[in-house]
């Protein structure tokens, strides 16, 4: 099971806001870092995934956050498969 922490940095300056809704996950598998978030340059319900070294800001095709987490994996979990494959 994939524990996943709420990663989102608030704005101090807009304390008056109350945020229900978190705009960035992270988790850790092994030594990668996997990241779902948002982007100011793209929608607001656009999901990236950030996995550093592997792949940056890529765009997932759910709007839902759970499903945009488990295409992060997937894709990472694709990516490490090829790589052993090529082996």
């Amino acid at each position: 099971m994939t524990i996943w922490t709420d990663v989102s940095s608030w704005s101090q300056r807009d304390t008056a806001k109350v945020r229900k809704t978190p705009k960035a996950w992270r988790t850790c598998v092994g030594p990668f870092e996997v990241k779902i978030h948002h982007h100011i340059h793209y929608p607001p319900e656009v999901w990236l995934a950030t996995c550093n070294g592997v792949f940056e800001q890529l765009e997932m095709t759910s709007i839902d956050v759970d499903e945009a987490k488990c295409q992060a994996m997937a894709k990472l979990q694709g990516i490490l498969k090829e790589a052993l494959d090529s082996f």
